[in-house]
């Protein structure tokens, strides 16, 4: 697992989706900004893993 952290608008998913577009590898990528919870102020472990599924399901129907 990789995360990139740093100061809004700076690049960051840009930088990491090119780089793994230039590998062609395989991957799973979550923005975490869709799942998280302002109120807890937590990324819920279930949301969590909902989106770790339904990348696990995507990355196996395009093998």
């Amino acid at each position: 697992m990789i995360v990139v952290l740093g100061l809004k608008r700076t690049g960051k998913s840009s930088l990491v989706l090119s780089t793994l577009n230039s590998l062609n590898v395989n991957c799973i990528f979550i923005d975490v900004r869709k799942i998280y919870d302002d109120v807890s102020k937590k990324v819920p472990a279930e949301k969590l893993y909902e989106e770790l599924y339904s990348g696990l399901l995507k990355l196996s129907k395009k093998n």
